[in-house]
């Protein structure tokens, strides 16, 4: 359900923001583990609508609302866009979305990177397991079916375009359209970067 925002919802204001949340489990197998409360933002259509278009940002880790209410919401106004629903979420662990927090580095840095990566899971529990690229697929289908079940056109960056794909591989019903910026592949990158070498010289 859509409301207003409350101002610690929001760091950039932009004209029709509404803010809500949607629960989802950290494990579909599993809904006694509990779940988590996704930050969801939208600018509704100031005509009929007829399609959704939902951010999708990078990373993995960075949240989305931000660039979502700088880039994406104030072109709600625009003429092509009247009919469309502006849609953006922070991903499980990110920004909004229950952001994971590990300690501060300081003298845990002292064992090495393997003993501070150590006791950020620790930290975190035994829902670490729950942070990963499938389980943002299946919250972004379980906010497709919240915005009424219509098949999405995702804007997506960088690591966001690999949910995006394998989204669309996984639920091609639930996908119009994508606009694919700065890829990363379903498989991964490739190691050393190699890409980026062989561009260097042009």
């Amino acid at each position: 359900a859509f409301a207003a925002c409350p101002a610690t919802q929001v760091i950039v204001p932009a004209s029709g923001l509404q803010c809500a949340t949607l629960d989802v489990p950290f494990d579909r197998a599993d809904p006694a583990v509990g779940s988590i409360a996704l930050a969801v933002q939208r600018v509704p259509a100031s005509m009929p609508r007829v399609g959704v278009i939902v951010l999708l940002a990078g990373g993995p880790g960075q949240p989305a609302l931000p660039a979502f209410e700088v880039l994406l919401a104030p072109l709600a106004h625009e003429a092509a866009l009247r009919g469309i629903e502006l849609v953006a979420f922070d991903q499980r662990g990110t920004g909004q979305s229950e952001s994971l927090k590990c300690p501060e580095a300081g003298g845990s840095l002292k064992g090495g990177l393997a003993s501070y990566l150590g006791a950020c899971g620790t930290a975190l529990g035994p829902t670490r397991a729950f942070y990963t690229s499938q389980e943002s697929v299946e919250d972004l289908d379980a906010l497709r079916r919240a915005l009424g079940g219509t098949p999405l056109s995702l804007f997506t960056v960088s690591y966001g375009t690999r949910v995006a794909g394998m989204y669309a591989r996984e639920h091609p019903q639930g996908v119009a359209r994508m606009v694919l910026d700065s890829l990363v592949p379903l498989t991964g990158p490739r190691p050393i970067d190699s890409e980026r070498l062989h561009a260097l010289r042009r």
